[in-house]
């Protein structure tokens, strides 16, 4: 189903009517602060228009860029701590762009979590509401997203998870970009955990700021979002932007990071003030910040895809002044204008991972075995050709919309050899992948399995219309 009936549905079913928010920092005609309540979760969020977007001769659309805040930050947060108004405002009207800066319940990160279903917010209901409230250019290749800090983390999943919505993604001083345990469950909890145990003590006395939780305490426990990392090791690596860069193939990735070492006077004044005021996240760009980009780095490297990694030398994780993600922006902003950014097409086929028991990517459904154990099901080179699926279980794909409604389709590798085409020229299949796992991917059973050879099934399934006749 597409996103926009979605997000129409959502409106109208659910009561979700936008309406003003308050902003000491949006100041309009400029800044539009809005907020959308959605499973009883209030999402406040300010459009940071173009200039001359008001004038009455200026029917232009334009590109959206999507900024996600760090942790602890809000709507206000890069409007407040950036120059973004004033950065946006002086690019030559080629370069304009509609920004987006939502408040990421609850801490900046982009991932459900209890009663706060955050990925699903922005991606299956914000996107299309900017999209049909704004003059935007509703395509993915006019749609990038960004973020600083636990933002950054926040933008790159979501980028990941979502690789049909962004044409771009820019990460600066991101933490955890990789939640690869390499068999210690340490490893994949110490980037989280630190600003979660804040977020749920907050939470769990009430949320005196006002700020985070929406009165809300059901966060999901001290394991949420992903579980235990000793037995759940397959949620943490679904949601972790290393174990996902096979979906970056289509994507400009740019990931920014300094090593942490001050590198002038201005740079110890401000750990100076910051750690006085108890800011100790201002110590973490050596680790994970500078370490999770490497690794992610690494990743992208070895499936091939397309991306910039910006490893400036000293710098810290400056929280206060925001002086190297200012930069951050800035260099981002240029490679969204160069090649791979606003513009760029499609992929004519794609690859793509997830442990997810149902998911839709690039306007094709996927749904696992039911009796499958959570593992990853890998698709490659998708498209209007065929595929390549692996995983185990008999597993349901419904395509995009490659043929002629009614048209007739022959399939080798799928368990039908003829299928027709729906009105809106998708076929569905099944196929069989061997028998469901009962052991979750990583956990110490179905790695003895999986070294043994032939756990996993793989097959090449093709479509020929003409043969369909």
């Amino acid at each position: 189903m597409h996103r926009a009936f979605v997000a129409a549905m959502a409106i109208a079913l659910l009561g979700m009517l936008p309406a003003r928010a308050q902003s000491p920092v949006c100041s309009p005609p400029r800044c539009v602060a809005q907020r959308l309540t959605y499973e009883g979760v209030v999402y406040p969020f300010n459009v940071l228009l173009p200039s001359g977007y008001d004038d009455r001769a200026n029917a232009k659309r334009y590109p959206v860029v999507y900024l996600i805040h760090n942790a602890f930050g809000n709507q206000d947060t890069w409007l407040d701590k950036s120059d973004v108004e004033a950065f946006t405002a002086s690019l030559p009207p080629d370069r304009q762009a509609i920004v987006v800066m939502p408040f990421s319940r609850p801490f900046g990160a982009t991932v459900d979590m209890g009663r706060f279903h955050t990925e699903r917010f922005l991606t299956d209901v914000l996107v299309p509401y900017i999209d049909g409230t704004f003059r935007t250019i509703p395509l993915r290749s006019q749609r990038a997203i960004a973020g600083a800090s636990y933002g950054a983390f926040g933008a790159i999943h979501l980028a990941a998870r979502h690789p049909d919505l962004f044409v771009a993604a820019g990460g600066f001083s991101g933490a955890p970009y990789s939640f690869e345990t390499a068999g210690l469950p340490v490893d994949a909890a110490v980037p989280w955990f630190p600003v979660q145990i804040l977020f749920i003590t907050n939470c769990t006395a009430g949320d005196p700021t006002g700020q985070f939780c929406n009165g809300v305490r059901n966060t999901g426990g001290p394991f949420a979002p992903f579980g235990d990392p000793a037995t759940n090791e397959i949620a943490w690596r679904n949601h972790s932007p290393a174990d996902l860069a096979v979906n970056l193939r289509s994507t400009l990735t740019y990931i920014a990071s300094g090593n942490g070492i001050p590198c002038d006077r201005t740079d110890v004044s401000i750990l100076a003030r910051g750690l006085a005021r108890g800011y100790a996240l201002l110590l973490i760009e050596p680790y994970p910040v500078y370490y999770t980009t490497l690794r992610l780095d690494r990743a992208l490297r070895r499936v091939g895809a397309p991306h910039v990694t910006d490893l400036y030398g000293c710098g810290i994780h400056d929280a206060l002044t925001w002086r190297y993600w200012k930069r951050d922006l800035r260099v981002f902003w240029g490679h969204l204008n160069g090649p791979g950014g606003f513009g760029t097409p499609n992929p004519k086929s794609f690859d793509y991972r997830a442990a997810d028991a149902t998911f839709s990517v690039w306007g094709w459904t996927f749904n696992a075995d039911p009796k499958r154990a959570s593992e990853f099901l890998v698709l490659t080179s998708a498209s209007c050709d065929g595929l390549e699926l692996r995983g185990s279980g008999a597993t349901r794909v419904q395509t995009g919309p490659c043929f002629e409604p009614g048209q007739g389709v022959a399939l080798s590798g799928a368990l039908e050899t003829k299928v027709t085409a729906g009105a809106d020229g998708r076929i569905a299949f099944d196929i069989d992948l061997g028998p469901p796992h009962k052991f979750k991917q990583y956990t110490p059973p179905a790695r003895a399995l999986e070294l043994a050879g032939g756990y996993f099934v793989t097959r090449r399934i093709t479509f020929d219309p003409r043969g369909g006749v």
